[in-house]
């Protein structure tokens, strides 16, 4: 759900990432959420997007990533 989700864009694929994290099971829930906060604030949801970014963790530099999204993301 969430690859199907990031290759069809902001407007469809918010809805395909946020079931596939409600889901469980993923190899790789960070990445999920960061994809996730990307996509909201592309789609205008900045407040909702920083909020699911400042949750993503990870010591290979997702969250390094996600603080830069928080900051400076468009």
């Amino acid at each position: 759900m969430v690859k199907l989700g990031l290759n069809l864009g902001p407007t469809k694929g918010i809805q395909l990432i946020e079931a596939g994290i409600k889901k469980g099971s993923l190899k790789y829930p960070e990445d999920a959420k960061l994809h996730l906060g990307i996509l909201l604030s592309q789609a205008g949801q900045k407040a909702k997007g920083a909020q699911v970014l400042k949750t993503v963790q990870g010591d290979d530099g997702l969250g390094d990533l996600a603080s830069l999204w928080v900051l400076y993301g468009r």
